[in-house]
C-alpha cells in the first residue's frame, strides 16, 4: 500500500499549463541528490498521512478548477 504523505492543493507549475493537484507518496527508492523531498525518502514513517478521502472531497468540490493530477 503506497501512503499519500504530501499535497499541494494547486499548483500553476508542475502541469503547465493547467491548473494542478500535486499529491506526494513515500516509498520512492531512488536518492537523488537535487530531491526537493527527501523526508519523503528518508523518513516517511515521520510525515504524516493523508487521508484519501480528504483529497477526493477536495476533488469533488474544485472539479471546476483542478485541470489535472500530478503523482
Amino acid at each position: 500500500m503506497v501512503l499519500i504523505k504530501g499535497w499541494q492543493k494547486s499548483s500553476l507549475i508542475d502541469f503547465s499549463p493547467y491548473t494542478s493537484s500535486v499529491i506526494f507518496l513515500a516509498g520512492c527508492s531512488f536518492r537523488c541528490g537535487f530531491c526537493h523531498n527527501p523526508p519523503l525518502v528518508l523518513n516517511p514513517s515521520d510525515i504524516e498521512t493523508i487521508n484519501e478521502d480528504s483529497i477526493l472531497d477536495y476533488f469533488q468540490q474544485k472539479k471546476k478548477w483542478i485541470d489535472a493530477v500530478c503523482i
